[in-house]
């Protein structure tokens, strides 16, 4: 219904929400969904089994012939991108089997046609610096400053953003979303700021950051890493030449200059001298926009 604030609730077991398509697809089909709620594996409002089902005769999305085409088990993650293939699909129905609570709440489900070659997505993994600027309850600026940089281009985003996480924590959720990406997705990586504060030393922050670099290229897809945003931590500029460092290393394309935006515009940074304003986290997403067009 493009309300990121409205929510679909089912009652658990059983439930479903089905979805028309504007045609019928032709092939591959991606769905994206995402649970109420706040950072990457909160689960509480997510399905935990589902399955997604389609069709090629319903008339109103409740009767007719219905076919698995995807079924995910165990679900870890708020929201997901589950690509598969439907042709001549003209209906989808996501169908839930269990639920790791009560039932799921779906804040978003939307249906997108895959054309050839890698998918046009990306999952942003970072702390909470990165879940407030791209909390799913609000449009995604990303996206459109994308759209307006690289016309043709309107990236699926994914928010994958929690409260406190390390690098080290970070490693440990991009084990449970790689796989779950569609084929040639890509992963921006967003971290230092608890690094720095935790007094996490540089060597061991650059060989876990290399450590998700190399994951996320072993499985087919691009990383991008964000020089970590400014803040009054007197060790955080050796975590941003660290972020330089390995950019340069692995010849990727720069990321999202956080540090130097906020340096600049102090303001938009709130209160506790870390966490960005309303108007810092829009500024983020646009940075990550304007980072997310060039690589195309």
């Amino acid at each position: 219904d493009a309300d990121p604030t409205s929510q679909w609730i089912g009652p658990g077991a059983g439930s479903w929400l089905s979805v028309r398509l504007s045609a019928p697809a032709t092939g591959r089909v991606l769905v994206a969904w995402d649970g109420s709620g706040y950072h990457l594996l909160n689960t509480q409002a997510a399905p935990r089994t589902y399955a997604i089902e389609a069709s090629t005769g319903s008339s109103d999305g409740r009767t007719g012939n219905w076919a698995q085409v995807f079924r995910g088990v165990d679900n870890p993650l708020r929201s997901r991108q589950d690509a598969f293939d439907a042709p001549g699909a003209t209906w989808l129905r996501l169908r839930v089997e269990s639920s790791w609570t009560g039932g799921p709440a779906l804040r978003n489900l939307a249906v997108y046609e895959l054309p050839p070659g890698p998918a046009d997505a990306w999952l942003i993994l970072g702390d909470s610096i990165t879940a407030m600027a791209f909390d799913p309850s609000r449009p995604s600026l990303c996206a459109t400053t994308v759209a307006a940089r690289a016309p043709g281009h309107l990236p699926l985003v994914q928010a994958g953003g929690t409260g406190g996480d390390t690098a080290a924590l970070g490693q440990q959720k991009l084990a449970l979303a790689l796989p779950l990406l569609p084929p040639g997705a890509a992963v921006g990586l967003a971290f230092g700021t608890n690094d720095a504060t935790q007094g996490v030393p540089i060597a061991t922050f650059k060989a876990t950051m290399q450590a998700m670099i190399d994951q996320i290229t072993a499985s087919g897809r691009r990383p991008v890493l964000a020089r970590t945003p400014y803040d009054l931590n007197g060790t955080l500029p050796q975590f941003v030449k660290a972020i330089d460092d390995l950019t340069a290393a692995n010849r990727l394309p720069p990321g999202p200059d956080l540090y130097g935006w906020f340096k600049d515009h102090k303001g938009e940074i709130g209160p506790d001298t870390v966490h960005p304003t309303v108007a810092g986290q829009v500024s983020i997403q646009r940075l990550w926009g304007e980072a997310i067009a060039r690589t195309y």
